[in-house]
């Protein structure tokens, strides 16, 4: 059995490595994560993130992440893409999308956009629509799946599966509370291959970006939770193709549960030997404005009287004197039910 089991990871990791070529555009495996300031700084992470907390642009790392939302999150994002170097040169990612729970599972729409012509991240023209499905199969354990299709420079149609479970603390990390894991495998399908002029290996042609059949783990805890501040911490891991690494770690702290900071940073390997990649950190900001409406408003009428609105707003430092300034604003509708239900026997 022993034998059949290591047979079958064998083959699953030997059909990427002799189909799929190597060479993305750089940059290229952060495609998506332009899509708002808290995925920019997110450390992608597919566990959730060092403090959970995530929208309709999650589901692109992990579509498993909405899967125990209660209440309907609509998010709204622009991302500059801003070159100083040489040429002035501008490019830009939008994102708009929405979560809406039901008695079956949260279902999540997403509508994605990225162009760029930028000197080392040109990605061309890119529009994905993206629609998701998650559910909690228990108190810990949750799943999710979401399906893409992209077009503009060129088409790509992909699938994304992933899971996350949390199992709350760990002998051998004593300083870690609240722990979650997550798992991924992203573009499984056709990838997205425009003709660019920023592949990493400038010798050979461009493959698919993000890598094809990539798959990511991560955890994610809490290190201390006080009665004012909260920090948490998370560490990811993805394979591209099974022929690169990638490295995402990520802290954030959360002020009285109304502002909060994160810091991300990644470290991709190939990208680091091509001597293509920025070892800065990425950093957003975010708060949390409570809303009240009138009771014959639109959004009481429909049980969202109290609401919660959160603006925000990240950096990226990227390579070659490239930046990306993000702004943002998620809406979530209602109020979390945080109370247990009652049983009357009689």
């Amino acid at each position: 059995m022993n034998k059949r089991i290591f047979g079958i990871i064998i083959l699953f990791v030997s059909i990427p490595l002799t189909i799929f070529a190597f060479n993305p555009s750089n940059g290229g495996e952060d495609l998506y994560q332009f899509a708002s300031p808290e995925v920019l700084t997110d450390g992608a992470s597919v566990a959730g993130g060092a403090l959970p907390y995530t929208n309709a642009a999650h589901i692109a790392i992990n579509p498993a992440l909405t899967a125990t939302e209660q209440r309907i999150v609509v998010d709204f994002s622009l991302t500059g893409l801003i070159a100083n170097k040489g040429e002035s040169k501008v490019g830009f990612a939008g994102h708009m999308g929405a979560i809406i729970p039901s008695k079956y599972g949260v279902f999540t729409g997403s509508l994605y956009c990225i162009s760029s012509k930028i000197d080392y991240f040109d990605f061309g023209t890119n529009f994905v629509t993206r629609a998701g499905f998650a559910k909690d199969i228990s108190d810990e354990l949750s799943v999710g799946a979401d399906l893409a299709l992209g077009f503009g420079s060129a088409i790509s149609a992909n699938l994304d599966l992933g899971f996350t479970y949390g199992i709350g603390k760990i002998k051998w990390l004593p300083f870690l509370k609240d722990i979650r894991l997550g798992a991924a495998i992203t573009s499984i399908g056709y990838g997205y291959n425009p003709e660019t002029d920023s592949s990493l290996y400038t010798d050979k042609k461009t493959s698919a970006f993000p890598s094809p059949f990539t798959p990511h783990f991560g955890i994610a805890g809490t290190l201390l939770s006080a009665e004012k501040i909260k920090l948490g911490m998370s560490l990811d891991m993805s394979f591209p193709t099974f022929q690169n690494l990638v490295m995402n770690t990520g802290v954030q702290v959360a002020f009285m549960d109304v502002v909060r900071l994160k810091i991300g940073h990644e470290l991709n390997v190939r990208e680091i030997a091509a001597k293509t990649a920025s070892l800065m950190p990425s950093v957003s900001l975010s708060v949390k404005i409570g809303v009240n409406t009138k009771d014959d408003s639109f959004l009481a009428k429909q049980g969202w009287q109290q609401s919660e609105i959160v603006p925000s707003m990240g950096y990226r430092n990227l390579y070659n004197g490239v930046h990306a300034a993000s702004v943002g604003v998620t809406a979530h509708l209602g109020l979390k039910d945080t109370n247990a239900p009652e049983i009357n026997l009689w």
